[in-house]
């Protein structure tokens, strides 16, 4: 038997007979469509089109067991599809300083980590420039 709840992070939970909490939306896709593959996440995509959701653990889409409305993704889809700041960096076209990131100018220092190559020169002239001055 089931009794079902709220987590703290907004998602529906069932806890078994076994006494273990199941969070409702895998357990609806487990049952409905099949399993989940090592390594991904179920993305809710009530969620991903809603553009006036603002997420967070008050957010209704969380409590969605659809099977329809899930999809199996890596961790690094289901933030980038996401409103956290990696998230909304990520759709950004141009820098601060408005470069565009164009393949030519834009560094990864990894591989979620991308920098501006026209400001990251500018940066290290005026860092010489200071450094010259200062010895």
């Amino acid at each position: 038997m089931f009794e079902g709840y709220i987590n703290p992070g907004g998602y529906g939970a069932l806890l078994d007979d076994d006494g273990r909490t199941r969070t409702a939306h895998r357990i609806s896709y487990k049952v409905f469509v099949g399993p989940i593959l090592e390594g991904r996440q179920l993305d809710h995509l009530c969620h991903t089109f809603d553009e006036n959701c603002s997420g967070g653990p008050s957010c209704a889409h969380r409590r969605c067991v659809n099977p329809s409305h899930l999809e199996p993704v890596t961790q690094r889809e289901n933030k980038l599809r996401g409103v956290s700041f990696s998230a909304v960096n990520a759709l950004k076209t141009r820098c601060k300083n408005g470069h565009e990131f164009t393949p030519q100018n834009t560094y990864y220092r990894s591989p979620t980590h991308r920098q501006c190559r026209t400001c990251n020169s500018a940066q290290v002239t005026a860092y010489r420039k200071r450094k010259r001055a200062s010895a």
